[in-house]
């Protein structure tokens, strides 16, 4: 009887620290990112080249995209974070390396550019998101 409960307390336990990973981390972090910035999009993305360049941006293709756009810096680049509400842009990322190790705990940095490409996984508060390969 013990073995059950120990079992049945686990998968209750496993079932929420998913739950929280997947839906109230991500969901609490882009909250408090709007509450701390009083605006859902703090800049307009320009959408030509003078405009682009007069805003210190890049006008150039991200990764393999078939058109330019203006590629915007973040001012805190490479920032120590946990959480995307520390960043600019409101992400955390921890760039992913190998994806057959993929960290359930770690920190991020904030990212280069408002636009985001490559091998990523989100951080929310320290536990790490899906990796995804955005190309």
């Amino acid at each position: 009887m013990k073995v059950i409960r120990a079992i049945i307390f686990l998968v209750i336990l496993i079932f929420i620290f998913n739950l929280f990973k997947k839906v109230l981390a991500p969901t609490l972090v882009k909250i408090i990112f709007n509450i701390v910035n009083k605006q859902t999009d703090k800049t307009l993305r320009p959408t030509t080249e003078k405009e682009c360049l007069k805003k210190g941006g890049e006008w150039r293709r991200p990764g393999p995209w078939p058109k330019k756009v203006c590629m915007l810096k973040n001012k805190d680049e490479g920032k120590f974070c946990l959480a995307g509400f520390m960043c600019e842009s409101g992400q955390c990322i921890s760039y992913v390396k190998n994806l057959r190790q993929i960290p359930i705990f770690a920190s991020g940095q904030c990212p280069k550019y408002k636009i985001l490409f490559g091998c990523l996984q989100s951080v929310h508060f320290g536990i790490t998101g899906q990796a995804v390969c955005l190309d």
